[in-house]
């Protein structure tokens, strides 16, 4: 009787390194300042969240979420394109003015 020999364990994958991270995290921020929804919305869904270390988790996880509501306001648009607003130039898009209604 052969004995049949044991296949290696295999090698668990690796988490992204910070570097990766604080990247996709500018290249996204750099996409919706200029209204590049769709190119966020890739940036965003060539990560695989299992290699996300977990000190990002939580902050890819906003990013997902933002970049996806992005994405559905731009489908509800008759057009599907994009207007420059005036904050969006000058600072970030999560710094964006909040709006109330004035009484």
């Amino acid at each position: 009787m052969k004995v049949k020999p044991v296949d290696p364990l295999p090698v668990a994958a690796k988490s992204y390194p910070p570097e990766k991270m604080t990247a996709l995290f500018t290249e996204v921020d750099g996409n919706l300042r200029r209204g590049e929804i769709k190119e966020a919305r890739e940036s965003i869904a060539r990560i695989s969240e299992l290699l996300i270390p977990v000190d990002f988790i939580g902050t890819f996880r906003q990013y997902k979420t933002d970049v996806n509501n992005f994405y559905l306001m731009l489908l509800d648009t008759s057009t599907g394109a994009t207007i420059d607003l005036p904050w969006s130039a000058s600072s970030s898009w999560r710094a964006a003015p909040r709006w109330s209604s004035r009484t």
